[in-house]
């Protein structure tokens, strides 16, 4: 299947990804902002995961983090201690900052090089 802007194709595509109800059966934990929000899941194939919307707003997808809310919240709190001990572990030029509270090894968030 070919995605041209404004074709037929692409409207479908569109259509059947960009609806709330893939949004059913998650309730959401957390603003991250730009758009992003981290989503638990309830119900269905992978309830208890934390996963990232991230595709209503910015048209980039669902990032499954492969993990549970507790493994979560471990993660940003030392972010969060990281940060106000002044041992601040922010990314240089990550898109998807936001995978860095997860564990799914699909996702690898590498720093850049320094130009």
């Amino acid at each position: 299947m070919t995605l041209r802007p404004g074709s037929a194709n692409t409207f479908k595509v569109l259509e059947k990804y960009q609806t709330t109800e893939m949004l059913d059966g998650t309730i959401p934990i957390c603003d991250y902002g730009s758009g992003d929000t981290f989503r638990l899941v309830l119900t269905g194939k992978r309830p208890g995961e934390i996963w990232v919307d991230s595709g209503i707003i910015n048209d980039t997808g669902f990032y499954n983090l492969k993990v549970d809310i507790l493994t979560f919240f471990e993660n940003w709190l030392d972010r969060e201690i990281a940060i106000k001990e002044g041992k601040s572990k922010r990314l240089v030029n990550a898109w998807y900052s936001f995978l860095e509270f997860g564990n799914n090894n699909r996702y690898k968030i590498v720093k850049a090089e320094k130009y």
